[in-house]
């Protein structure tokens, strides 16, 4: 129904308005949201549709519960002795946002140790691949992110393509390289104001050759990962790398031989657990102390 009314023109607001005033509850598979998607259903519709089967859930649990103990006193005479509350586990990202698997941005601010001021990150669907904190001679960090995604949406259309870290002076540059013409681009400059604003996120020095390594080494694996269902080369032994590893891992399972198929791709996600979706987060956003170890 929401399909149809999408493809019939409806705006989101008439959508969401029916979607509340009828009580409509759903619960999407990664298939469905890679379907609705497909169909032109809007991420604001999609989160509602998410948000209705979550707010049903917990409202059928918390009438079981006290169903439960209304019984129990009924049948003691008296109130039970409970038990301390067990805390559920935050939903997962992967099921929570289902954000198209495409290449995209959004800004945010961070805490003061590392600036206190906006910085943007680039994303390929629920994934942090790496955050931006300096505009970089563009108008705005938000604007920088833009054109790197854009730059790496074009990129990783090759799935044999690398990244390769290069020198430039004071500043370095990361760069793809085509696998059919060996045709190169600048994704992205890394100066001395990224390398200090990552150094107060890292637990090491950093300097733009340190970042410009471990970013190209970060994009090389997730071409692997993302576009080839390969399993990660470089990052895989440093510590937060071991999401990368089972994010493969999931991915395997989930897709045929060489195929990145986007509702396996979306059913791997939904399956990282909390810690590992952490761990991604804190390889977009700073350097491992023992990146340099295992990483050339």
């Amino acid at each position: 129904d929401i399909i149809a009314l999408t493809l019939s023109g409806y705006e989101d607001e008439a959508i969401l308005r029916l979607i509340e005033e009828t009580g409509s509850v759903f619960h999407l598979t990664a298939q469905d949201l890679v379907e609705l998607h497909e169909a032109g259903v809007s991420e604001k519709v999609m989160q509602a549709m998410i948000r209705s089967g979550a707010s049903r859930e917990s409202q059928v649990t918390t009438e079981a519960s006290q169903g439960r103990e209304e019984k129990e006193q009924d049948e003691h005479g008296s109130s039970p002795e409970r038990a301390e509350p067990r805390h559920a586990e935050p939903e997962l990202p992967g099921r929570l946002l289902g954000r198209p698997l495409e290449w995209s941005t959004y800004s945010f601010h961070e805490d003061a140790h590392a600036g206190a001021h906006e910085h943007a990150v680039v994303a390929y669907g629920d994934i942090d691949v790496l955050v931006l904190r300096d505009e970089a001679g563009f108008s705005s960090v938000q604007e920088r992110a833009d054109a790197v995604a854009a730059k790496l949406a074009s990129a990783f259309r090759d799935p044999l393509a690398t990244f390769e870290a290069r020198s430039e002076g004071e500043a370095f540059g990361v760069y793809s390289v085509s696998s059919a013409d060996h045709r190169e681009e600048k994704i992205l400059e890394v100066n001395l104001a990224d390398a200090a604003a990552f150094a107060k996120r890292s637990a090491r020095s950093v300097d733009p050759g340190v970042l410009a390594r471990w970013w190209a080494a970060l994009l090389r694996d997730y071409q692997r990962v993302l576009a080839r269902a390969e399993r990660p080369r470089e990052v895989a032994e440093v510590h937060p790398g071991e999401a990368l590893v089972a994010l493969y891992q999931w991915t395997r399972q989930a897709v045929s031989e060489g195929a990145v198929a986007s509702a396996g791709m979306q059913e791997a996600l939904a399956s990282l657990s909390k810690t590992q979706w952490e761990h991604l987060k804190e390889m977009a956003g700073s350097v491992p102390r023992d990146f340099e170890a295992h990483v050339h």
